[in-house]
């Protein structure tokens, strides 16, 4: 459990988690395809349509996984890091560990998706018809499927921000134009005007009598939403623009033996608060730097397991952590702290660890800009 998600396993080293709300969309799913098989094979008995509305939920769940693994797949091919796919009450969500720093990067993971729903509708379609005469329950439920991807594909592949299409979109312009940011206004503000028009769809479909109109208004605001988010991250790299590690505070780390057992470590741990800092803590031997643990990394093991480790069995290796230097961009080293398992990166100049920079020292540098900027 993570905050509002629930881990459900990992597919070729990627986490798969799933949204509390989730659940609801499953069953939401098999509700909706049950009554429709029922409108359209009024012969077939309760069991048959049960099991064809479960059955095709659970591959309206596979479908979205695989659309965005493969979305996954695609961002590893060109060296970006995938962390995790959550699944949410509108769909799917990658999470990478930095953004795409090339047009053809973003380009190639935005089509991915869809082109993973265009191939899955090949895939259903053409098994509904092979089955069609000797299995007709199961090719009812395939073609369904089938049908469903297209949908998805065709939804996805629309020109506006945070669908795979928009993303489509800025790679292009961001090609054309050089520019990074002209492809995200321009996206954007087209996913503002998509997400207009499926929240008065919405409305007007609920003032005709559907409630199919709410789910409608509600994905269009989701999507007005991240839209305007997508504005928000223009806005800070304008106000982050030239700026450097350089013109940060830098951090000095408490120091803890590497031999020190977990034990002794949580002895001398000071309490935690609620919502407090997570305190990070360097791990040395003989006065060499040999990797960083999180307080928190530790307090979650169970206490079973305690006698016999030591600090240096769970701390992350210093040559597994990104350093940063005195000329890293600040947007590169949030993108850095971002995909990290730890909340504070080393800065190395000349060969030696001069300070670190940490998560929440990132973000309140990055409000403080963004305040001066619109005072």
């Amino acid at each position: 459990m993570n905050g509002s998600s629930v881990r459900i396993g990992t597919v070729f080293g990627i986490e798969v988690r799933a949204s509390r709300a989730w659940a609801f969309v499953i069953l939401i799913v098999a509700f909706l395809m049950a009554s429709n098989y029922r409108e359209m094979h009024p012969t077939w008995s309760s069991p048959n349509l049960v099991a064809a509305g479960a059955a095709t939920s659970a591959l309206f769940v596979l479908s979205v996984i695989l659309h965005e693994m493969a979305h996954c797949l695609v961002a590893r091919a060109f060296g970006i890091q995938p962390r995790s796919i959550t699944l949410t009450f509108f769909g799917g969500m990658s999470t990478l560990g930095r953004q795409a720093r090339r047009p053809i990067e973003e380009f190639s993971y935005a089509i991915a998706g869809p082109g993973a729903n265009v191939l899955l509708a090949v895939v259903y379609l053409g098994a509904e018809y092979g089955l069609r005469d000797s299995w007709p329950v199961t090719a009812a439920v395939l073609g369904s499927v089938g049908l469903i991807n297209a949908i998805l594909a065709v939804f996805n592949l629309i020109p506006g921000f945070p669908l795979d299409g928009g993303r489509a979109m800025r790679a292009g312009i961001w090609w054309i134009t050089g520019s990074y940011e002209r492809g995200t206004i321009a996206a954007a503000y087209t996913g503002q005007v998509i997400a207009a028009i499926l929240l008065m769809a919405g409305i007007a479909s609920v003032l005709a009598g559907s409630l199919e109109g709410v789910l409608l208004g509600f994905g269009g605001l989701y999507l007005l939403g991240r839209a305007r988010a997508s504005l928000g991250e223009v806005a800070m790299r304008r106000a982050l623009e030239g700026l450097t590690v350089q013109n940060l505070w830098l951090e000095t780390l408490p120091q803890v033996e590497r031999s020190t057992s977990l034990i002794e470590f949580l002895r001398q741990l000071p309490p935690s608060r609620e919502g407090a800092h997570d305190p990070h803590f360097m791990v040395v031997d003989e006065g060499v730097i040999w990797g960083i643990v999180p307080a928190s990394r530790v307090t979650r093991i169970e206490p079973d397991r305690w006698t016999g480790m030591t600090v240096g069995d769970v701390m992350t290796p210093i040559d597994q952590i990104e350093k940063l230097s005195f000329e890293t961009e600040i947007v590169r080293a949030l993108e850095a702290v971002a995909a990290a398992d730890v909340n504070e990166l080393p800065v190395v100049d000349a060969n030696v660890v001069q300070g670190f920079v940490g998560r929440d020292a990132l973000m309140r540098f990055v409000a403080s800009r963004l305040a001066s900027d619109s005072g």
